[in-house]
């Protein structure tokens, strides 16, 4: 769903339409209120644990609200398999959407330690 605003400016017998679009402000085709992951593309928002969180922004893999060393065992859990095995559901780790855990997404998960998941424009 697109909302769009349309202010018209009447200047005698002229009128300016300016249209103020929804902003993107990763560029991934969903729009900021609706992008559960507003800093990293992610054009399916993929949300394995359903916690509000794009996986593309979301390394806190037990939800405890920052990504530590507990999220780092479950991800050496998951590491090298296809969203499955030792762990069940290691779709959570799947943080660049290949359907692999592996050295890609320990890249992305390095990025995202100390910190907090998201932004997410859905929470």
């Amino acid at each position: 769903m697109s909302i769009r605003f349309v202010i018209i400016v009447t200047l005698g017998v002229f009128a300016l339409a300016f249209e103020a679009l929804a902003l993107d402000s990763d560029g991934d085709g969903v729009e900021d209120g609706s992008d559960n992951c507003l800093t990293e593309a992610n054009a399916g928002q993929e949300d394995a644990d359903e916690d509000g969180y794009g996986n593309a922004c979301d390394a806190d893999l037990d939800n405890n609200g920052w990504v530590d060393a507990s999220d780092f065992l479950i991800f050496g859990e998951c590491q090298n398999r296809p969203g499955q095995g030792a762990r069940a559901g290691c779709f959570i780790a799947d943080f660049n959407g290949d359907h692999r855990v592996n050295s890609l997404d320990f890249m992305l998960f390095e990025m995202m330690w100390g910190m907090p998941p998201g932004p997410s424009g859905t929470i």
